[in-house]
């Protein structure tokens, strides 16, 4: 797995502080100091971001007056050219995560670059390798499979940078503000996409006045004063919307069915893969958090079986139940060793399995109820997950095939698995209806024993003894199982009155 070493990651995050990660900043920011003795100066004030017409010519921001005395650059350290190749798959997902990788050349020096602010701590917020060989180091290619999966990593885009940094002084040449001046150019595909000039202006020991005359400097040559800086993936046109796909969802409740199984997947996606990278980082050594997140997606996704398309849910419940299993199921034993999830998450079946629920959070792979509201689709699907219920406990006997009896107990988990997904609409008429399902199914477990169906399959094989105590051993399994049938038949005629007043009680229209 990609272990990253502790202090290196704090290193990594701090230094970021109050920034945005930068795939063009070569090096490592030098702090500021003002020049009153050389103490450290006081915590700066919040940066201010402006876009500026790319042509126009750099300023002299000076005005003695007001004690802006002189403007000067910070030096070749500071002042410099980047080349940077962006890598990314061809629909650009890393960047539509949010992640940025990418190999860079300034003064002659190849480097590698990672940034995902938005993953932190699992990834870093920037992190910068050398480039001792023309492959993607190992650690690195490990933290981004679970975002690329199967496709193969391409240069996307060019970027060339020309960036100036200055320092603004007062009369006693202490620092009041540095500015930064970068004008881009990115090219894809050979082509020039764009050109665009971004400066930062970060005040060190300004006074409102002094700040307001360079805002207003800044804003006369064409600049535009902007909150932040655009997502570098804005850059490569991926529309805003679309990047951060992963981040934090807010649930609409009145949406279409499409909006709530888009939310829904990509909540889980969430959670799924900081899962995946807690792991994958070494920051855990224990699989049960992914196995729970994987089994909770995989219950809403059967809850949701009435509304997408059969094969692709036969298709990805099949997937979730190898690698539950894989992982070391939901009910191990805690003490046992803990599972080595490293061949597991770079499996390509694992990544085939990731790919089809990360596609489908983009576009559902829904039925035909695609455009209903959400509300009245997980009703339907409540109301028709309980029928099925209803309609096959009515046709069971005592003597009825086990096959009939376990798929009885397959249609009280889909009823249930329906209930949890409605609850994000219908909280209490859904709880109301799940504990209903909940009764019955608590009544189930003793109805299918499999010692039975093993005796049945190993008598021939046994000696006369043996057959002997193993038929008493069969007769005493087979009257404990009708017992618990009877008792589930005995029940049923109230249980179902009580489980139909209950999805009646919910006033969504059927």
């Amino acid at each position: 797995m990609a272990k990253r070493d502790d202090t290196r990651v704090a290193a990594e995050t701090d230094g970021a502080a109050g920034r945005r990660p930068d795939v063009l900043r070569a090096g490592s920011e030098v702090r500021e100091r003002t020049g009153g003795g050389g103490k450290d100066r006081p915590a700066p004030a919040k940066r201010r971001y402006f876009e500026l017409p790319y042509g126009v010519p750099g300023q002299r921001l000076v005005r003695p007056d007001l004690d802006l005395v002189s403007m000067v650059s910070r030096g070749p350290t500071q002042t410099y050219e980047i080349d940077v190749t962006v890598l990314d798959a061809a629909d650009l997902r890393l960047t539509r995560a949010g992640v940025t990788l990418a190999h860079r050349v300034a003064e002659g020096r190849g480097e590698w670059y990672l940034a995902a602010p938005g993953w932190a701590p699992y990834l870093p917020v920037e992190t910068i390798e050398p480039m001792g060989e023309a492959d993607l180091p190992p650690g690195l290619a490990e933290l981004v499979l679970p975002f690329r999966r199967h496709a193969p990593l391409e240069p996307v885009a060019a970027l060339h940078c020309e960036r100036s940094e200055f320092v603004i002084r007062g009369a006693a040449h202490e620092t009041r503000a540095v500015l930064h001046d970068d004008r881009v150019t990115v090219r894809r595909g050979g082509m020039t996409m764009a050109r665009y000039r971004e400066v930062t202006l970060q005040p060190v020991d300004l006074n409102r006045k002094q700040l307001g005359w360079l805002t207003e400097s800044l804003q006369a040559v064409g600049g535009t004063r902007v909150k932040e800086l655009p997502q570098p993936g804005t850059r490569l046109g991926v529309p805003a919307s679309a990047l951060g796909r992963f981040d934090d969802v807010e649930w609409d409740t009145g949406t279409d069915l499409e909006g709530f199984v888009t939310a829904l997947l990509a909540a889980r996606l969430r959670e799924w893969l900081t899962a995946d990278l807690s792991l994958r980082t070494g920051t855990t050594h224990d699989a049960r958090l992914l196995t729970e997140v994987l089994a909770g997606l995989r219950g809403e996704l059967r809850g949701l079986a009435q509304a997408l398309e059969p094969r692709w849910v036969e298709d990805v419940d099949q997937e979730f139940d190898w690698l539950i299993d894989q992982l070391g199921g939901l009910d191990a034993d805690p003490g046992r060793a803990p599972v080595t999830a490293g061949p597991v998450l770079r499996s390509q079946r694992y990544l085939r399995l990731l790919d089809l629920v990360v596609q489908s959070s983009s576009v559902p792979r829904l039925g035909t109820a695609g455009t209903a509201p959400a509300t009245e689709a997980v009703a339907l699907a409540v109301q028709q997950a309980v029928h099925a219920l209803l309609k096959a406990g009515r046709t069971l006997s005592p003597t009825s095939p086990s096959e009939d009896w376990a798929g009885l107990r397959v249609l009280a988990d889909q009823a249930h698995a329906t209930t949890l997904v409605a609850r994000r609409n219908l909280p209490t008429w859904a709880r109301k209806v799940d504990k209903r399902v909940r009764r019955l199914t608590e009544l189930l477990p003793g109805c299918v024993d499999p010692q039975l169906a093993e005796i049945e399959r190993s008598v021939s094989e046994l000696g006369p003894q043996q057959a002997f105590s193993a038929g008493r051993r069969y007769e005493q399994l087979l009257a404990a199982q009708t017992r618990a049938r009877r008792e589930v038949l005995s029940q049923w005629g109230p249980l179902q009155e009580r489980l139909r007043a209950a999805v009646r009680a919910n006033g969504t229209p059927r």
